[in-house]
């Protein structure tokens, strides 16, 4: 008795779905880790202001370095009355036997007694857009009274902006242009009279 032929045509297998519960619990998962994960991230932020209006206040040591901070006020942005008390702050990174300043978002001149908890100053980063931040003359005022050997220019949103501070500040310092956008500092490498130096970045 001859023997039925087989078919050739292949079998599929049908393809299964995972249960839209499944999927969902794990959309669910993933959104509480990467939860997770940013609230413990901002455990290492320190911010410039607190949100009940006080000084932030910071002082932290971690090894060999120091990070600590100087409130200041900002331009109220919200139709306020006046400033925003404490809304900015200037943070100081001691390190290597270096102090150095961040400005922040300065909106105003220092007074003494922020200029007393600041301290020596060896490198300053400022801010030297004229406008979001303090204008130009202010800005000159607070670099002489801080005093430090290295300013770095930072917060320009264009070659005008940059352009135009540095041809203020060369009535006053020398300014170098840097090579690359970093900077190898020690205390022995400042420089023995105040001077600008301009690191290449991307400007708009």
């Amino acid at each position: 008795m001859a023997k039925k032929a087989r078919s050739t045509i292949p079998r599929y297998k049908r393809r299964t779905r995972k249960p839209l519960l499944r999927r969902i619990v794990g959309w669910v998962l993933k959104l509480v880790l990467a939860l997770i994960v940013s609230s413990a991230l901002s455990w290492f932020v320190l911010r410039g202001w607190r949100d009940d209006g006080k000084p932030t206040d910071h002082d932290l040591q971690f090894r060999d370095v120091r990070v600590r901070s100087v409130a200041t006020n900002i331009r109220d942005y919200y139709g306020g009355s006046g400033p925003a008390r404490h809304g900015n702050s200037i943070f100081i990174f001691e390190v290597a036997n270096l102090c150095i300043a961040h400005l922040g978002h300065l909106h105003h001149t220092l007074t003494q007694q922020q200029l007393n908890e600041i301290g020596r100053v060896d490198v300053v980063l400022v801010p030297v857009d004229g406008s979001y931040t303090l204008d130009l003359e202010g800005m000159i005022e607070v670099l002489t009274s801080l005093k430090a050997p290295l300013m770095i220019p930072m917060h320009f949103f264009s070659s005008y902006t940059l352009n135009r501070f540095i041809e203020r500040i060369r009535k006053d310092w020398d300014v170098e242009y840097g090579e690359v956008p970093s900077v190898v500092l020690s205390k022995h490498t400042l420089p023995a009279k105040p001077k600008l130096l301009v690191l290449p970045g991307r400007s708009f």
